[in-house]
């Protein structure tokens, strides 16, 4: 859009400022993806990084002021020194667009959904009008709203003065951003691929192709997304019964709009509700989640609403801390500083977090105390025993402010609780609710939401590939024990990384439900004959291990005669149940089988 068109749009804009406000990411910290609710302007004030506007990339730092329209996907990332910001956010109307003063084709344009970084030579004279923005909006003054709006236009006409001594144009959206545009706008509306082809005068095969190139979906799976997004919202915030909220999103089959919804969401609407309803108590009163049940359900909705930059969390000091572990309650009066781990896999979840625990139990399947990816960020760490057999003399003389244990402790917890306050975990949870548990516990929520929204994008973007390349190839994780195998079935937690996150195949025996795992002979590895096989191996099984690979059956196996046989860390991969090892453990699968 040329800059004259772009300056007389906004003449005959009628505008309202909906927010201003100053933002702060610090060094090595990322802003997770969140959708623009109005068009917003950027104005960078400190350091450098990369924006992501509907994911395409645009270097910023001092010099930059961005724009993106409302309903844009907006991200930040490598952050190399502190960022600091301040969004305008806004509302605009063009209905008055269409006067004499502008002909249809330039009243056909919309300068509020256009996407554009550029550096103005002069970047001083706008600093000074959005910082007086900005302390006008904290003021709340009576008649803030009004000079706010003056300010607005003193800003704007700078800025268009600028690119007009810059000669500047900026970009229309392209077809897909359009698109993206339209389905947002009309989604309560019976929209067909067709229908959408001809509103943006275009065939469908390309449209598809468009958005398949990037958002690696079709464009009625994108309407769907956006349906139940907002589906999702009125369940949250509204009392609205489920057959109008269906047929507010474009539904007009309750039933079919439930089935989708537990489909995509894994909750049925009312389902959601209610969990929406705890995690309202939960923001209400951030201690209802340490007095109330953590299940998988609830930990998803928590995680995606958890804001990672919310400063106020930063420094958490908690009155009272009272959970219900699998055996007693505790009660903690302040944050943990000093903290023994009765379970290997913890030391995982806790450096995550930024912490480092005073006192470990060691690995009992390798000679080393830890595996070499944590060994490391593990120097000093008092050796506590074994998780078998904790050295209840070292806890004592530790003196640590929590005890973190297991069922292995269970009849060592009267003795524990004596010398600290004691929290019994169940070790086979998922490994992202233990980290919600002791991210609590300690006082670090805010870190949660990176943590988990890294892996999900890693899994993700993984899952893509192997579509692709394994096309129904598949995949046995298993492990030399004593003189048997033990195959890992489709419901171990780190099995359920490869066959229900990464969607690969399982071998025919491996399909069982009520067991974690099965002893097989060697014998029987000819029946599971996996295209690709990961064989868990530690000090324990290293004897075994080799000689299994010298056998005539060993070498008949699919894997072996193409060179698909890949040995990697037993305590990794099913001992270090925690964020640092699944996300290797997911870089291991990848480099293998990619």
């Amino acid at each position: 859009m040329l800059l004259h068109t772009y300056a007389l749009l906004w003449q005959h804009a009628a505008v309202h400022v909906a927010h201003v406000s100053r933002v702060i990411v610090q060094a090595g910290e990322h802003l997770r993806e969140q959708r623009l609710s109005d068009s917003t302007f950027l104005i960078i004030l400190r350091g450098s990084g990369k924006l992501y506007l509907d994911r395409k990339e645009h270097r910023i730092d001092k010099a930059s002021v961005c724009h993106a329209g409302k309903n844009t996907l907006l991200s930040i990332s490598e952050v190399d020194q502190a960022l600091e910001y301040m969004m305008l956010s806004y509302h605009a109307d063009l209905k008055q667009a269409y006067s004499t003063d502008l002909g249809p084709t330039e009243a056909s344009g919309d300068p509020f959904h256009l996407q554009f970084t550029v550096c103005p030579p002069a970047t001083l004279p706008l600093y000074r009008k959005v910082d007086q923005m900005h302390r006008i909006w904290m003021s709340k003054d009576a008649l803030a709203g009004f000079h706010i709006k003056t300010l607005f236009h003193q800003f704007l006409y700078e800025l268009l003065l600028q690119l007009q001594e810059m000669g500047g144009e900026a970009a229309a959206p392209s077809l897909e951003d359009q698109a993206v545009r339209y389905l947002e706008q009309n989604y309560s509306e019976s929209i067909t691929i067709d229908d959408l082809a001809e509103n943006l005068d275009c065939n469908v095969r390309q449209l598809q192709r468009i958005f398949k190139a990037q958002l690696s979906m079709s464009p009625m799976e994108y309407l769907i997304q956006v349906r139940l997004d907002r589906a999702k919202e009125f369940l949250q915030h509204t009392n609205i019964p489920l057959g109008q909220i269906a047929d507010a999103v474009g539904y007009s089959d309750s039933y079919y709009f439930s089935r989708l919804f537990k489909k995509y969401i894994g909750l049925s609407p009312s389902r959601f509700r209610e969990r929406a309803r705890q995690l309202e108590a939960c923001r209400q009163n951030p201690s209802w989640l340490t007095h109330s049940p953590i299940d998988a359900e609830f930990f998803h909705l928590y995680s995606e609403h958890v804001v990672d930059s919310n400063a106020s969390n930063r420094n958490v000091q908690l009155d009272s801390i009272h959970l219900d572990p699998l055996q007693g309650q505790v009660c903690l009066t302040c944050v943990p500083n000093k903290i023994a781990l009765l379970d290997i896999q913890y030391t995982d979840h806790l450096l995550s977090l930024g912490l480092k625990p005073a006192g470990s139990v060691s690995a009992t399947s390798d000679v080393v105390r830890f595996p070499d990816y944590l060994e490391q960020r593990l120097r000093g760490v008092m050796n506590l025993g074994t998780k078998e057999s904790p050295d209840i003399q070292a806890i004592a003389e530790l003196a640590p402010d929590l005890i973190v244990c297991t069922q292995f402790q269970e009849r060592y917890y009267e003795q524990l609780s004596v010398i600290a306050p004691t929290v019994m975990l169940d070790r086979n949870e998922d490994w992202r609710s233990t980290l919600l548990t002791l991210a609590n516990l300690v006082g670090r929520q805010h870190k949660v939401t990176s943590i988990i929204q890294h892996y999900q994008h890693k899994i993700h973007k993984l899952r893509d590939a192997l579509s692709t390349s394994m096309q129904g190839k598949s995949v046995a994780l298993i492990r030399p024990r004593g003189y048997s195998i033990r195959l890992h079935t489709t419901v171990h937690r780190t099995a359920e990384i490869l066959y229900r996150d990464l969607g690969i195949a399982a071998p025919t025996p491996a399909h069982e439900t009520s067991r974690t795992s099965t002893f097989i002979t060697l014998e029987n590895m000819s029946k599971v004959n996996p295209d690709y096989l990961f064989v868990l191996k530690d000090d324990s099984n290293r004897v075994y291990a080799g000689e299994l690979q010298q056998s005539v059956i060993w070498q008949s196996l699919r894997a072996v005669k193409t060179n698909q046989v890949y040995t990697v860390s037993t305590t990794k991969w099913i001992g270090y149940y925690g964020p640092i090892a699944m996300n290797q453990l997911v870089d291991e699968v990848a480099e293998a089988l990619l």
